[in-house]
């Protein structure tokens, strides 16, 4: 690499979401040389803007004879109704936004989550969350946004579930509401 001394140096044609790791080397004039820590950096494009993309009505074959987990099988044929899921993970900036809303209302969660494994930044999907947890911020989500919250904590569906490690039974769990909720 070529001499850069008092200036700074940027690296191009990094690829997002790759890992890099960087060692630099300082040479004082007696030729002495001093090399850093191992450094590692993975460059991020800008956040991918939320979006909902539609999944049309159909069948899929769910379960496979791979590894012969009884979860799996039998491979057996499930008609779904059409649906729109979110086209990327829930970045670590949308968690916190909605998060500090639903503590504010009277929300309680396990964990706060974090940015992915490294916890730097806002751009990564949140992970450190529990089920629970996520459930939870889904109603959230939903109530900020004056859409109706699908996690109940009675039969009736009058009391949301904001707090606590409930087990939801099918019937604590409003299937029709216009809300956010995960896959099932």
């Amino acid at each position: 690499m070529a001499d850069i001394s008092g200036r700074s140096y940027t690296v191009r044609r990094l690829k997002n979401k790759t890992p890099y790791y960087f060692v630099v080397t300082a040479v004082n004039a007696a030729g002495e040389s001093s090399e850093s820590d191992r450094l590692m950096a993975t460059p991020l494009a800008k956040a991918p803007k939320p979006e909902l993309v539609r999944i049309p009505a159909g069948p899929f074959r769910m379960g496979d004879h791979l590894d012969q987990t009884e979860c799996a099988l039998p491979v057996h044929t499930v008609d779904l109704d059409e649906f729109y899921i979110d086209r990327h993970e829930t970045l670590y900036a949308l968690w916190k936004e909605v998060y500090g809303w639903a503590l504010a209302k009277g929300y309680q969660f396990d964990n706060k989550g974090q940015n992915g494994s490294a916890a730097k930044g806002n751009n990564l999907p949140v992970v450190m969350v529990s089920w629970f947890d996520a459930v939870k911020w889904l109603n959230a989500r939903s109530e900020k946004e004056g859409r109706t919250p699908v996690y109940y904590l009675d039969d009736a569906h009058t009391i949301v579930y904001r707090t606590g490690r409930v087990d939801l039974t099918n019937s604590l769990v409003k299937w029709n509401a216009d809300d956010y909720r995960l896959p099932t």
